[in-house]
């Protein structure tokens, strides 16, 4: 589930992830961001993947990058912050975010929602 919220910053969109996250999904959800028109160009993701179960693999990482790549040439910038609360999605996340990342889009991995709001709204 994405949706639009609005905070003291402006938009940002709140991400509730599915239990079961496929590759399929993760494609969506970056199809979203390449083509919807209405979303500020300095872009804030609040992303709850809190007791989700992913369903593909590293060896999709680099078609993934690639996808993400238009959403970094689209925004200014985007910061993306991620709550997790398994140790697997935790590192499955730092892996892509320390490989395959393109610069423009930032990427944290949080385990409370606290520390992410502050992280996303600090000095933006």
């Amino acid at each position: 589930m994405i949706e639009k919220k609005i905070d003291t910053n402006g938009v940002f969109l709140w991400v509730r992830t599915n239990t079961l996250i496929s590759f399929e999904n993760m494609l969506t959800s970056v199809d979203y961001l390449i083509n919807e028109i209405t979303l500020p160009r300095r872009l804030r993701i609040l992303e709850d993947a809190t007791d989700t179960i992913v369903s593909f693999s590293i060896r999709d990482f680099e078609a993934l990058a690639e996808k993400l790549k238009e959403v970094s040439e689209k925004y200014e910038i985007v910061r993306h912050a991620v709550i997790h609360n398994t140790p697997k999605n935790t590192a499955f996340t730092l892996h892509f975010k320390n490989n395959f990342l393109h610069k423009g889009y930032n990427l944290e991995v949080f385990s409370t929602m606290e520390a992410a709001t502050s992280w996303l709204n600090a000095d933006f």
